[in-house]
């Protein structure tokens, strides 16, 4: 893997981590009430969906790695863009439980390429 479809993964990781500190702790009253917070959140999700996008389209193969990569490049235009209006229930819902398996992918991918990489220079 080069270092460019690498470093789209490490901004999806990052907007992943943020997404999940915005939420944590916050109830969907709170998401609706919140302009700040969904502002934040709809960055977010624009950054992992354009980069999500360039990674994939750099390296494909990364695809094998992850559940569902189209929607969640889709994701920018639902959440990021508001191409189509899913309610602030579903993008909760997005938030607690996508994001969360998303991040969790995109890191063990990253560890393991972290590992293949490792043991090829020894």
């Amino acid at each position: 893997m080069t270092d460019r479809p690498h470093k789209y993964l490490i901004a999806v990781q990052k907007a992943c981590e943020l997404l999940m500190q915005f939420v944590h702790g916050k109830k969907l009253s709170d998401f609706k009430e919140n302009a700040a917070l969904r502002w934040a959140v709809d960055k977010q999700c624009r950054i992992i969906g354009e980069d999500l996008h360039h990674a994939l389209k750099v390296d494909p193969g990364q695809s094998d790695a992850l559940t569902d990569p189209d929607e969640v490049v889709c994701l920018r235009k639902v959440v990021g863009q508001g191409d189509v209006d899913i309610g602030d229930e579903a993008t909760w819902e997005i938030m607690g439980k996508h994001v969360p398996a998303l991040h969790a992918e995109v890191t063990a991918f990253l560890a393991d390429t972290n590992r293949e990489h490792a043991g090829a220079s020894q």
